[in-house]
């Protein structure tokens, strides 16, 4: 009988790090992996319920690109990765369903449609997502120098942490205390366009 040491089994915990880590990271290997384990399954899903081959490739890479910048942000998931992937895919499909109007005689599978009170995590990356674009919708209604001071103070250096406002001002050519105002401003006026819209408070 093999008796393998219990510090060298891996955890549910283990596995959700390899793969989140991995996408942060912008691994090719673990990307690979990802794709080779779950390609087949999100097209089944996709075309069981409507859709095309390549509208599960899209699903496919939107979530992914969902899960990057949320890793980013300290992403954590309280179920295996497998179960998070798969509603992530699950609710993105929805979300496309819902934004075509597809037709009442489209079949969308009972599993499929109830998925929203299923698993928080993924309901939280969604949400996360959504708020995240309609920021950076926003985000473009402002002018060019509003715009340049955002998406740098969003900036993070090598050990990922935020550029601090010295080095901001240095890159803005900028006093520091003009920037920094200057910051203040043009937050405000995001988060104003942002409330602004009703998708912000269903979102909420």
């Amino acid at each position: 009988m093999n008796n393998q040491p219990f510090n060298n089994i891996k955890t549910d915990n283990d596995t959700n790090n390899h793969f989140i880590s991995g996408i942060k990271e912008n691994n090719s290997a673990i990307l690979k992996e990802i794709y080779a384990t779950f390609s087949q399954q999100v097209v089944k899903l996709i075309v069981h319920n409507g859709g095309q081959e390549q509208d599960a490739k899209d699903v496919f890479q939107d979530v992914l690109i969902s899960i990057y910048r949320q890793a980013h942000n300290g992403l954590k998931i309280n179920c295996q990765f497998s179960t998070f992937f798969m509603m992530a895919c699950k609710r993105r499909w929805i979300n496309v369903l819902n934004s075509k109007y597809i037709s009442k005689t489209t079949k969308v599978d009972d599993s499929l449609s109830n998925i929203l009170s299923i698993n928080d995590d993924v309901n939280q990356l969604y949400i996360m997502d959504e708020k995240m674009n309609l920021v950076n919708e926003k985000l473009k209604m402002l002018d060019p120098s509003c715009k340049e001071i955002i998406e740098y103070s969003w900036e993070k250096d090598e050990q990922g942490k935020y550029l601090s406002w010295n080095i901001i001002a240095e890159k803005l050519n900028m006093s520091y205390g003009y920037t920094r105002k200057k910051a203040a401003e043009c937050k405000k006026r995001l988060i104003e366009l942002t409330q602004k819209d009703h998708r912000y408070f269903e979102l909420k």
